[in-house]
């Protein structure tokens, strides 16, 4: 809240700076500000400070794999290993991939 401020006065009374910040998935918060003294001055003002809304997540799944039979086990260990590579996703703010096997 330090880009609000203000000068002059005399015995000066701020309000309107206690507010939250938006949530990290997106929103905005206003901060009306206003100042006033006990001469009977007065001033306002007000900002909106904004956070982006993430892009829609997407999950990006390879197509089903297989490998013919009679490899060893370290070929299919490795084909198995690039397949679940293929696994993937876009968007999506602060993501957590989980892989569940049956």
């Amino acid at each position: 809240m330090a880009g609000f401020d203000y000068t002059g006065g005399c015995t000066v009374v701020e309000a309107g700076l206690n507010v939250s910040a938006p949530d990290y998935c997106g929103g905005s918060v206003t901060v009306n500000y206003s100042v006033s003294d006990q001469c009977d001055h007065s001033d306002a003002c007000s900002a909106t400070f904004t956070v982006g809304t993430a892009d829609e997540l997407i999950a990006i799944c390879p197509a089903d794999g297989s490998i013919e039979a009679c490899h060893t086990q370290t070929e299919v260990n490795a084909a198995f290993s690039d397949w679940l590579a293929g696994f993937d996703y876009t968007g999506g703010c602060t993501v957590v991939a989980c892989r569940r096997f049956s």
